[in-house]
């Protein structure tokens, strides 16, 4: 009994991977942890709301704030947001 907790840790500990957002506006949902969060996300990005709105809306974030997500998805241990991930997102819109 005492080795079942022990192999559930181990089972959902490193194998266990969030899937990232397929989107621009999936991402910044993410990021700021929810819709009703985008002023702090904005404030985060040195930005209006109205900015973190409008990208969500049209599903795009200009390439001047991608390193500053990259950053703030490293402070929220989200791995594997890149300027390739963020590129690989656009061209999903584009095509």
């Amino acid at each position: 009994m005492l080795m079942q907790p022990k192999r559930r840790e181990a089972l959902t500990g490193d194998a266990q991977q969030t899937a990232l957002p397929q989107s621009f506006t999936a991402l910044l949902e993410a990021l700021a942890g929810g819709k009703n969060k985008r002023p702090k996300l904005a404030a985060t990005l040195g930005c209006t709301y109205w900015k973190v709105t409008y990208w969500s809306r049209k599903n795009e974030v200009p390439q001047e704030y991608w390193d500053d997500l990259i950053r703030l998805a490293a402070t929220k241990k989200m791995a594997g947001v890149t300027r390739d991930y963020l590129k690989s997102i656009r061209s999903k819109e584009g095509a």
